[in-house]
């Protein structure tokens, strides 16, 4: 299709004719800046002293979701705001103080009554885990990754265990993994090693 026909059919087009290329450098750079301070602010209002939160509506989720919080992260991370760093360091708190001894992560953590949630359980710990050390390749901050090693470590034997056939891969019951939903038996393709390696 010509790029004059998508322009004019687009809601970025204006009264005169605008190229793609200025397009791309101009309206679409505006609109890319005007999400990102969107994205910041539903950001800070999820960011709440003991963790980031799944809702940034006063009646929504009230957890801190260990799944949620360290995708969250991956993004959140890079916008280097003080306020949503630490909520994202609390949110490795409190799932870390709700770890089970033998090293498993709870789904989530109610953020008034503090109680932990254990169903669908499968990959909140490996959502730890990864957000541990994209946290720390983003920041830096060695006191972080010295005071959540320990999680880590005692997660990631939780999930050695998980491997009862020694394929590298992990079992898991019905239900267990974000596909709560669905019926999923058996080995999941998630390899043990993958994340011992880092790679």
């Amino acid at each position: 299709m010509d790029p004059g026909v998508q322009l004019r059919d687009s809601a970025l087009y204006n009264s005169k004719r605008i190229s793609a290329s200025s397009m791309n450098t101009r309206e679409e750079e505006t609109l890319c800046r005007q999400a990102y301070h969107q994205a910041l602010r539903v950001l800070g209002t999820c960011a709440r002293p003991r963790g980031m939160t799944a809702s940034a509506r006063p009646h929504g989720y009230p957890q801190v979701w260990a799944r949620d919080s360290m995708i969250t992260l991956m993004g959140a991370v890079l916008a280097d705001d003080r306020e949503i760093n630490l909520s994202l360091k609390a949110c490795f708190k409190l799932l870390a103080e709700h770890q089970t001894p033998l090293g498993l992560i709870p789904t989530n953590v109610h953020i008034k009554r503090l109680k932990p949630n254990f169903q669908a359980y499968a990959d909140g710990g490996l959502w730890l885990i990864i957000g541990s050390a994209n946290f720390f390749q983003q920041t830096g901050d060695e006191k972080f990754l010295k005071q959540i090693y320990p999680t880590v470590r005692k997660a990631l034997t939780w999930y050695e265990h998980q491997d009862v056939d020694r394929t590298g891969l992990i079992t898991m019951a019905e239900g267990a993994d974000w596909e709560d939903l669905f019926a999923v038996r058996g080995k999941r393709s998630l390899c043990k090693s993958s994340l011992l390696s880092g790679s």
